[in-house]
C-alpha cells in the first residue's frame, strides 16, 4: 500500500507514468503548492529522522521484503537530470527517471525499490550533467534505515551542491515509514 495524503491505494510494480497517474487520480486532497511550500523540511548540517507512519503498508508483520518508494516534486523552472544513481535492492519494479521537467503543482517522477528489512539508497539529480558540481544545482539524498528498539526508523541527509544555489529536502506530510514493516516513501524535493 501506498500512502498519499490520508487516502491509501494498492501500487502495483508498474511504470512511472502508471505510479504517478494513481497518485494524481487518488490522491485527497490534491497537490497543495503552498502546503508544500510550508511543509518542506531540508538540513544540510544533520541527519532529519523520516515520520514514523504506522500502518502504512496495511501489513500488520514484518514480511521478508518491502518496498521503498520516492515521489520528486522539481521546482528548479528547468529538467533535472539523473546525476549516476539507481535505486538498488531485490528488485526494482519503478526505476529512477532518466530526467524530469518541473512542475510547481505536481510530482513529476517516482521511483520503487524491493528490498530486504534495512536498507540505503543514495539518490542525485542535477540540471547540468556535465558539470554537476560547478554550474548546476545538484542534490544528493542519502536515504537510510535501520531497526532501533525493535521498530524501524529512516534518516535522511541531503547533499546540495553545485554553484547556482539550490534548497534539497522533503515534504514530511507526503512521506513516512511504517515502523513495522519497513516500507518507506519519501516524497523528496529539488528546488
Amino acid at each position: 500500500m501506498l500512502r498519499h495524503g490520508m487516502k491509501r491505494f494498492a501500487v502495483p510494480a508498474l511504470g512511472v507514468a502508471s505510479l504517478l497517474a494513481g497518485l494524481t487520480a487518488a490522491a485527497e486532497p490534491a497537490f497543495d503548492s503552498q502546503q508544500v511550500a510550508r511543509d518542506f523540511v531540508t538540513s544540510l548540517d544533520r541527519a532529519v529522522q523520516v515520520p514514523s507512519r504506522p500502518g502504512l503498508s496495511g501489513a500488520q508483520a514484518r514480511a521478508a521484503n518491502t518496498y521503498q518508494t520516492f515521489l520528486f516534486a522539481n521546482f528548479t523552472n528547468v529538467v533535472v537530470y539523473n546525476n549516476g544513481t539507481a535505486l538498488t535492492g531485490v528488485s526494482v519494479p519503478v526505476p529512477l527517471p532518466a530526467s524530469m521537467g518541473s512542475s510547481p503543482t505536481n510530482f513529476v517522477g517516482a521511483g520503487q525499490a524491493e528490498v530486504t528489512g534495512p536498507w540505503s539508497q543514495v539518490i542525485s539529480y542535477t540540471t547540468n550533467p556535465a558539470d554537476p558540481y560547478g554550474a548546476a544545482k545538484t542534490c544528493t539524498y542519502a536515504v537510510s534505515t535501520a531497526f532501533v528498539g525493535g521498530a524501524c526508523q529512516a534518516n535522511i541527509n541531503f547533499y546540495a551542491q553545485g554553484t547556482q544555489g539550490v534548497a534539497c529536502g522533503f515534504i514530511p506530510s507526503q512521506s513516512g515509514i511504517d515502523p513495522t514493516t519497513c516500507q518507506l516513501q519519501l516524497a523528496l524535493v529539488i528546488q
